[in-house]
C-alpha cells in the first residue's frame, strides 16, 4: 500500500465578534496534485471535520496524495468564484493513523503570484496550525 500525506485545511474569515469566523473553504473548489483514492480526495481536506488523533477514521475526511508517485510532496488549490477575503489559514495535519507525515513544509500562494505570501514548515502535532 503507497503511503499517505496529510491534510486538512480551513480558510477563515472573521466575519463578527458574536459569529466567529466563517470556513470560506467550504465554499471553495478544490483541486489537488494526486489523491490516495476517492475516499481521500481533495475536497475531503475542507469539509470542516477534523478526524480524532489515532482513530482511524478519517476516509471521507482527509486528502491523502498518492504516496506511490508523489514522491513525498503534494499540493491543493482552493479557488472561489469571487474573490474572498481571508483572516487566517489553519492546517489539520492527517493524524488519524499518526502524527509522524503531519510536519511538511509548506507554500501559500495568492493569486497566481509566483512569490510565497507564506512559507514554513508545519510543527509534528494532531493541532490546529496557523499559517
Amino acid at each position: 500500500m503507497g503511503r499517505l500525506l496529510p491534510s486538512v485545511l480551513c480558510f477563515c474569515l472573521a466575519c463578527c465578534a458574536l459569529a466567529g469566523p466563517e470556513n470560506l473553504a467550504l465554499r471553495a473548489r478544490v483541486s489537488a496534485s494526486s489523491q490516495y483514492s476517492d475516499a481521500y480526495s481533495g475536497q475531503k481536506a475542507i469539509d470542516g471535520v477534523i478526524p480524532e488523533l489515532l482513530s482511524h477514521e478519517d476516509a471521507d475526511h482527509a486528502w491523502a496524495v498518492d504516496g506511490k508517485t508523489a514522491g513525498g510532496k503534494g499540493w491543493i488549490t482552493l479557488q472561489w468564484v469571487q474573490p474572498v477575503r481571508v483572516a487566517e489559514v489553519i492546517y489539520y495535519g492527517r493524524t488519524s493513523w499518526g502524527v509522524e507525515e503531519c510536519w511538511k513544509e509548506y507554500e501559500v500562494l495568492l493569486d497566481d503570484e509566483a512569490e510565497p505570501a507564506a512559507r514554513g514548515t508545519f510543527e509534528m502535532n494532531s493541532g490546529p496550525q496557523r499559517i
